[in-house]
């Protein structure tokens, strides 16, 4: 209906293993949020991996109620026209230039955006 909005799950860095250094990588929206992890329904959102160390290879995966599919293998993920179809879990995997591996991962549904007004109570 075109009044739907995306909302984010806040980042969610996470190492795995118990590496010196920890090498690890978060999730940020950087197009498309209109309000706090928030998107309009029909924009272009993207998602962004932001790693603390050299990254040699990534890869972003999409889980929903019909299963996990890849969605990409770059820093960002681009959805063109995001649609109640993109709701899910956003998990990008990276693997560091030393060898590590780590993942983030954020959270995105679609809610209606449109507020029915309250009836208005009008008294004589």
């Amino acid at each position: 209906d075109g009044n739907s909005v995306l909302t984010f799950g806040g980042p969610s860095p996470a190492s795995e293993g118990p590496s010196a250094g920890g090498f690890t990588i978060t999730i940020e929206i950087v197009q498309g949020q209109t309000a706090q992890g928030q998107a309009q329904e029909g924009s272009q959102v993207i998602l962004q991996a932001i790693p603390n160390d050299q990254v040699t290879s990534y890869r972003w995966t999409f889980t929903s109620n019909q299963g996990t599919i890849d969605r990409g293998y770059s820093a960002q993920l681009v959805i063109p026209r995001a649609t109640d179809q993109d709701s899910g879990v956003y998990t990008c995997e990276a693997i560091s230039a030393r060898g590590q591996s780590a993942r983030g991962s954020t959270n995105l549904y679609v809610t209606s955006g449109y507020v029915q007004p309250a009836p208005s109570q009008c008294r004589p």
